[in-house]
């Protein structure tokens, strides 16, 4: 009878492993997530350890069930663990059954390793059957197991994979045989692929649970290099995309220059012609609406006041007010395209937010530009509204396609660590900053 209780893995040896992988694979979106760490740990445990008690009672009270009942109680454990991992990580049910399917591996993995372990140990007459040897030999394989699992999670972590049906579809299939195959020797007994011998049954179990685990995160690195390179190849894009708007903006800004100075040389012709004091007061408030035009847009950097006009014609169309107070001979070891990328990221995405501003009188954009000490300080700010959400120090894009949005941030940091500087984002009070600094 104990041979027979040997040879069957307890159910809260299976409760522990699923616990445990599957709180790996959903802490570390969830750590990445949250700004404050204090915060992590709590959110964690509000909802680890209710998952704790429920799996450890579920498993044990089914533990042991005929086999026609094993199938259907798995299917219901597995669609659990599902909707804990969603919780957890606040992602699509595509996104939580191909995060599930690994971490259910891992678990079924980590469970059979370690009873494999102490059956070989019992059978040796090396340990007794008693709770705390069963304790003290689990506990080490499932602490390495945990580790490698979080270098391994670690080193593939990409938070914003494209995760459809299409790529949903093999990891189930490679999870599914695994697991069928592994335990097809408990539930059908011989067959061309189980054993009818204990160590048998082990050994194939163990060796399949590694080799369907192995090729998932195998497929998993994949799709994250993928995700890496697509992302570059947008990142370069948005570059290209605003190294155009530059040039065109280049153009645009010379075009009303030449404007705004015959102008400035009809009005001194018309002044001379002396036609009253009404159109003498005209032609001065036009004249002085050029001059503001024109100081507004001096900081000393040729590139950086381009960019401002392009970008103040936007404002004045959409009702934002931008002030500028910017030392633009400090940018002067910046790359001209470099500028253009930097901050016509910035401002394209301070005029998104603050055009979700209800009231035209509060949108407003400030940019200021200076030098403190040894440092190049620039910042950028704008009103918005709604709630903004961090991963990583970076804001999430609001967008409901995010494959193609978020890459101006991304744009923005590249620049920045370029020169060796660093990137700061904040959003306090519905004031959104954005706070560069540059060693000179």
């Amino acid at each position: 009878m104990k041979d027979i209780m040997v040879i069957n893995t307890p159910g809260i040896y299976y409760a522990a492993a699923y616990w445990i992988s599957f709180t790996i694979c959903g802490a570390i979106s969830m750590y990445k997530s949250f700004s404050e760490k204090k915060d992590f740990v709590k959110g964690l445990i509000v909802h680890s350890l209710p998952a704790l008690v429920i799996l450890s009672a579920y498993m044990v009270l089914t533990d042991g069930k005929s086999k026609a009942a094993f199938v259907p109680l798995m299917l219901l454990t597995i669609a659990g663990l599902c909707i804990y991992i969603k919780i957890l990580k606040k992602c699509s049910a595509e996104e939580a059954v191909y995060h599930a399917a690994r971490a259910f591996l891992v678990g079924e993995f980590m469970a059979s390793f370690g009873w494999q372990v102490y059956f070989y140990l019992f059978k040796m007459k090396k340990v007794s059957w008693s709770i705390p040897s069963q304790v003290l030999l689990a506990l080490p394989i499932y602490i390495l197991i945990a580790v490698i699992m979080i270098l391994l999670e670690n080193k593939s972590y990409e938070e914003d994979i494209e995760i459809d049906k299409k790529r949903v579809f093999p990891v189930m299939i490679i999870a599914a045989a695994a697991f069928f195959i592994s335990n097809m020797g408990y539930i059908y007994g011989e067959t061309p692929f189980s054993s009818g011998f204990s160590e048998g049954l082990f050994i194939i179990r163990t060796n399949i649970d590694l080799a369907g685990l192995s090729m998932l995160y195998v497929y998993h690195w994949q799709l994250a290099q993928l995700n890496s390179r697509e992302k570059l190849s947008r990142l370069e894009n948005i570059m290209a995309m605003q190294h155009a708007n530059y040039k065109i903006s280049e153009e645009t800004v010379a075009l009303i220059n030449r404007k705004y100075h015959d102008i400035k040389h009809q009005i001194a012709i018309l002044r001379m012609e002396n036609r009253g004091e009404n159109f003498d007061a005209s032609l001065r408030r036009i004249e002085n609406e050029i001059k503001s035009y024109e100081a507004q847009n001096k900081t000393g950097n040729e590139a950086l006041d381009i960019i401002l006009t392009a970008k103040s014609l936007l404002c004045q169309k959409d009702g934002i007010e931008l002030t500028v107070v910017a030392d633009g001979e400090a940018l002067g070891f910046m790359d001209d395209l470099d500028l253009a990328s930097l901050f016509g990221n910035a401002l394209d995405n301070a005029i998104e937010g603050a055009l979700e501003v209800q009231n035209e009188e509060e949108r407003l954009i400030h940019v200021s530009v200076s030098r403190k000490k040894a440092f190049l300080v620039i910042r950028v700010e704008n009103r918005y509204m709604g709630d903004i959400k961090f991963v990583n120090g970076m804001p999430v894009t609001k967008k409901k396609d995010k494959r193609y949005h978020g890459y101006g941030t991304q744009s923005i940091r590249s620049v920045v660590e370029k020169y060796g500087g660093s990137v700061n984002f904040d959003a306090k009070d519905e004031w959104f900053k954005l706070n560069i600094l540059i060693p000179q």
